[in-house]
């Protein structure tokens, strides 16, 4: 009751509007790359990994891989050449749409397979292996020249593996998509996480100029 003693005035009710966004999924609230999963959601480069989870600590698949990187040759609008089927003999088991993906990897010079016949789509995808298929990515695009320089002097645990493979990820580094996993180290043998996945992948399509407020 106001001081005054008169009669209490009703009550004040508002109208949120909150509008139509909501968090896509509820297992990456602790992930620290839970702003590049939001972003991969909405440029359309993943679903989740089924009901309202993303499964951000799961390894990357190869199958999963290839839908990754052709999703983001789409999202830059690029050409994708005349398809034709991947002449592997390991895939009966995947979704068209998984084939397919894996078919227009081939196309576009960013994967060879495993073997002549195989691509062995649920093996794992490491970092160092990761690093050759985004260095491909970008350098299939053609939007920029790709730094040169290993990552050697960087990261202390790459000095022994091959020099294409330390200068993948010396380009990458350089690229701004990778900072390793420490300031001296980038685990070249250890998986991609799905959330490491959603970084690698935001920071690709941002730095060949996709954006999300573009038409």
């Amino acid at each position: 009751m106001p001081l005054s003693g008169g009669p209490a005035p009703s009550p004040a009710i508002f109208d949120f509007q909150l509008g139509s966004y909501y968090p896509p999924f509820s297992d990456d609230d602790e992930s620290a790359h839970r702003d590049d999963i939001e972003l991969i959601f909405e440029a359309g480069l993943t679903a989740g990994c089924g009901g309202d989870e993303y499964c951000p600590l799961a390894p990357v698949s190869r199958w999963e891989m290839a839908v990754f990187l052709t999703g983001v040759w789409d999202r830059l609008g690029l050409e994708f050449p005349d398809y034709s089927e991947a002449p592997f003999d390991d895939l009966g088991d995947l979704s068209p749409f998984a084939r397919e993906s894996i078919g227009r990897l081939v196309q576009l010079g960013l994967s060879s397979g495993t073997s002549p016949t195989t691509f062995d789509p649920l093996g794992e995808v490491s970092r160092g292996q990761m690093a050759l298929f985004l260095s491909a990515l970008w350098r299939q695009a053609g939007f920029y020249a790709l730094p040169g320089g290993a990552a050697g002097d960087r990261f202390i645990d790459i000095q022994e593996m091959p020099e294409h493979v330390q200068l993948a990820i010396g380009q990458i580094a350089a690229l701004g998509i990778t900072s390793g996993t420490s300031p001296t180290s980038y685990d070249p043998f250890a998986n991609v996480t799905r959330e490491q996945m959603a970084t690698f992948l935001a920071r690709s399509l941002q730095g060949l100029g996709w954006s999300l407020e573009a038409p």
